[in-house]
């Protein structure tokens, strides 16, 4: 999932606040790019209310952080034990 701001924008003007299912309807229906789709189908949901796509862009921003924590974390793990740089982890 990526989120630019011009594929932001597509759902700026989306009925808010909004579930998910709700703005994957709007998006359809205003003709957004399929990437907008996308990124709203790959939100993890529990039947949560947005009420507007910063909360959505914060929760996406979020993930990305603790992933590059995990990853930087690893890496210094493989640095210590000696491995170098060669090593390759794939995080699923």
């Amino acid at each position: 999932m990526y989120w630019t701001l011009e594929l932001a924008s597509k759902i700026e003007d989306a009925p808010w606040p909004a579930t998910k299912d709700e703005l994957i309807d709007y998006a359809i229906r205003s003709g957004a790019p399929l990437e907008v789709i996308e990124n709203l189908q790959e939100i993890e949901d529990e039947g949560e209310i947005y009420e507007s796509i910063e909360e959505i862009l914060i929760f996406q921003n979020s993930f990305y952080y603790k992933t590059l924590l995990i990853f930087v974390e690893l890496k210094v793990r493989i640095r210590s034990n000696g491995y170098g740089e060669s090593a390759i982890f794939l995080l699923n």
